[in-house]
């Protein structure tokens, strides 16, 4: 059983060859959702995070210097925003939560907001120490990106266990 093309066929008593229609095309199949191992990178052709993501992707880590370009093609060089989300357990102690941004960045620990610099800026730095119990926990990060510069670079460190009369939460702005 096979297919020939008519052009390289040349049929003689043909009344007897049975004549058969190709089978249907394959219909388009919806692509595989995109795997999630660590950050998942949601990214929006606005400033707000507003309607669906133009791009969802797996990001590594959250260490991006743009410059004037973006993300991904479907992202515009300026005006779009990227949001973070990850659940990890973590042992129980101080974490210092720092992040350098041109333009906004808020930081969420567990539907807390541990850092608040949503405003249009050149490139600073906001940190903050957060005291988590031993668990999962939920981290999120939201960026939006003006114009000019691109930048956010995350970093998460491990200070250890917390005094007793430790602050849950110590927040300070640029330096």
């Amino acid at each position: 059983v096979g297919w020939v093309s008519a052009q390289y066929v040349t049929a003689t008593d043909a009344e007897n060859v049975p004549v058969v229609q190709p089978p249907p095309a394959p219909t388009a199949t919806t692509p595989p959702p995109v795997a999630i191992t660590d950050w998942k990178g949601e990214y929006f052709d606005n400033p707000n995070l507003q309607g669906n993501p133009v791009l969802v992707r797996n990001d590594a880590r959250i260490d991006f210097n743009w410059g004037a370009g973006s993300p991904a093609p479907e992202v515009p060089n300026d005006n779009f925003s990227a949001r973070w989300t990850m659940s990890r357990n973590a042992p129980k102690g101080v974490y210092e939560f720092s992040v350098w941004v041109d333009d906004g960045v808020r930081v969420w620990v567990d539907d807390q907001l541990v850092i608040n610099g949503w405003a249009s800026g050149t490139a600073r730095n906001y940190a903050a120490e957060v005291e988590v119990a031993d668990g999962a926990h939920n981290i999120r990060v939201e960026y939006f990106e003006s114009t000019g510069g691109a930048l956010i670079s995350l970093n998460i460190s491990y200070r250890g266990e917390a005094l007793p009369e430790a602050p849950t939460a110590v927040i300070s702005g640029p330096t």
